[in-house]
């Protein structure tokens, strides 16, 4: 399991290795070849119809995290961590294998400026900073299964204990969580 540090609009890192914002393709593979014992698969994907529209990625499948390249410069513009339970992560103490990633806790952990909002086309609670955006599957205390409505997580007061099952690192603030994914990340696939 990789032991990952977040840098909000910078950089995902472990102890011996970073995945900067910006950095170009060839450097970033050039890292994952050097630490195969760490990154043990990474799957490139790229458009063969539209190779200058839509962006490149690399999967890192057996940990859970997706890196998004501008598919002209070839530069990361987003690191997707879309599986948090395949890696340790750590930002201050949050995510630590002790602490579970709630709603409550990024909020402790980051200092809330404004409140989450709900992207209701993907089930989802959204809590974004500068660099930074977390989402956390709606889920009501009482069933178990997706809520439809904000308004009912609300008022069943259990948003603080959603649990975080994904994270993007960007450059840069967002004004639309749900445009977030800058039209590549879709929520709804694991």
């Amino acid at each position: 399991m990789l032991e990952l540090e977040v840098m909000p609009e910078r950089a995902l890192a472990s102890s011996q290795w970073e995945l900067v914002l910006g950095m170009p393709l060839s450097q970033v593979l050039e890292v994952l070849q050097l630490h195969s014992g760490a990154v043990q698969t990474a799957l490139l994907t790229y458009s063969d119809q539209k190779p200058f529209e839509q962006d490149l990625s690399v999967d890192l499948n057996q940990d859970g995290v997706r890196l998004y390249f501008d598919p002209r410069s070839q530069r990361l513009k987003l690191i997707e961590v879309y599986d948090v339970t395949k890696v340790k992560m750590k930002y201050w103490f949050f995510c630590s294998s002790e602490i579970t990633p709630t709603v409550d806790l990024i909020n402790d952990c980051f200092g809330p400026t404004h409140p989450g909002e709900m992207d209701k086309g993907h089930n989802y609670y959204l809590l974004h900073f500068r660099g930074i955006l977390f989402a956390f599957p709606l889920w009501t205390a009482q069933s178990g299964y997706p809520s439809p409505e904000l308004g009912e997580l609300l008022e069943a007061d259990s948003y603080g204990s959603l649990v975080l099952s994904r994270l993007c690192l960007f450059s840069g603030n967002i004004t639309d969580p749900a445009e977030a994914r800058f039209n590549t990340i879709s929520l709804s696939s694991s």
